[in-house]
């Protein structure tokens, strides 16, 4: 099977070339290497300052990613498992440079890099975390609907690349009309969404289970879905909690179902994974 796949990829990747066209150039060139290394992509997708970022920080145990009051992320940034920490800044005409963690947001934010003028494609980090399978590539995206249009341009366009997808909601405000059009759109293409509802420290009990019951409505109506979990957690508190090992705000932050949840989905997809990439190719 990998044989005759490498065949065709080759082929395609042949005529592509011949006819110029580079958005098959690049497809291909993204198949052939998540073919390669077997790789699930869990996708951090959702509106801006929902806490993308943040809730990253937080799967990786770490604040490494930028996180701010004003929309932050400007270009994709892959997290995969490495023993030893390192940053590759690629490049749009291919060159790659190796940077130090702490200049991040010297290319990944909108502050320091707007509108993405140092054409940076993608930023890719090795970091050792122990959240999940070594196999899974965590993916964060820019928040889509800021005023930054490239942003949005560019999270839609790694709806069909995810295996997985973490969307994420907050309480401030509840899911926009531009989410469920985003979310209608992925609901199509990805197999598998966790919907996350963060900032839950935010509101009081009463206020949330409110929010969650008309989020549910919402999403059943767009997914034609009746069996969806909302996961309510503060991402701020489960990040602090892992950082100070502080038992009482992961407790606070009720992140421990989703953890579970998704640890739990890992296991059992990450297997699966080439499968459902043939399917998909």
């Amino acid at each position: 099977m990998r044989k005759s796949l490498d065949e065709i990829f080759e082929r395609v990747e042949s005529i592509s070339k011949k006819l110029s066209v580079k958005a098959i150039e690049d497809a291909i060139s993204d198949i052939k290497d998540k073919f390669s290394s077997n790789v699930f992509y869990l996708v951090v997708l959702g509106q801006f300052k929902r806490g993308k970022s943040t809730f990253t920080n937080y799967i990786l145990g770490n604040d490494m990613l930028p996180t701010g009051v004003v929309p932050l992320t400007s270009v994709i940034t892959k997290v995969q498992y490495s023993i030893d920490v390192w940053v590759k800044v690629l490049y749009e005409d291919g060159m790659i440079d190796n940077i130090d963690i702490k200049e991040l947001d010297l290319y990944c934010t909108e502050k320091n890099n707007p509108q993405n003028i140092k054409k940076v494609k993608e930023i890719h980090i090795g970091y050792p975390f122990e959240f999940i399978s070594k196999d899974v590539v965590i993916i964060d995206t820019p928040g889509i609907g800021s005023v930054y249009k490239h942003n949005t341009d560019v999270a839609y366009g790694y709806i069909n690349k995810a295996d997985a997808v973490i969307f994420l909601l907050s309480v401030d405000p509840p899911i926009s009309e531009l989410e469920k059009e985003f979310l209608s759109q992925i609901s199509e293409n990805v197999n598998k969404i966790f919907f996350v509802l963060n900032k839950i420290d935010y509101v009081s009990e009463i206020e949330l289970e409110e929010i969650i019951r008309f989020n549910e409505n919402i999403i059943k109506e767009i997914t034609k879905n009746d069996n969806i979990t909302i996961y309510p957690i503060s991402a701020r508190l489960a990040l602090e909690g892992k950082i100070f090992k502080n038992d009482e705000a992961i407790e606070k932050s009720r992140a421990k179902k989703l953890e579970d949840d998704l640890q739990n989905f890992l296991i059992v997809n990450v297997n699966r994974n080439l499968s459902h990439m043939l399917m998909k190719f």
